[in-house]
């Protein structure tokens, strides 16, 4: 169970980087992903204290959105290298 958990932070550590780096390559969006990390964040803290969302905005919930922003954020890299 430790091994898989430090697999899971090292895979998120090295996502997190490349999509840091995909960052770089477009100064029109600058901290785009950081910025949109905070506002998931945060409408995800909002949603969980409403009643009608606290069962379905779970903690581990939010760690899937952040993870997947950070995947699109690594799929718009390879567009951009891709396509122009």
């Amino acid at each position: 169970m430790k091994r898989t958990r430090e697999i899971e932070i090292l895979k998120d550590s090295t996502i997190l980087s490349l999509a840091a780096v995909a960052e770089t390559r477009d100064p029109e969006t600058g901290d785009h992903l950081l910025r949109t990390q905070r506002y998931l964040i945060a409408l995800a803290i909002a949603m969980q204290e409403n009643t009608n969302y606290k069962d379905v905005i779970t903690n581990s919930y939010v760690d899937l959105l952040l993870s997947l922003l950070r995947y699109m954020t690594l799929v718009k890299l390879v567009c951009q290298i891709a396509f122009y």
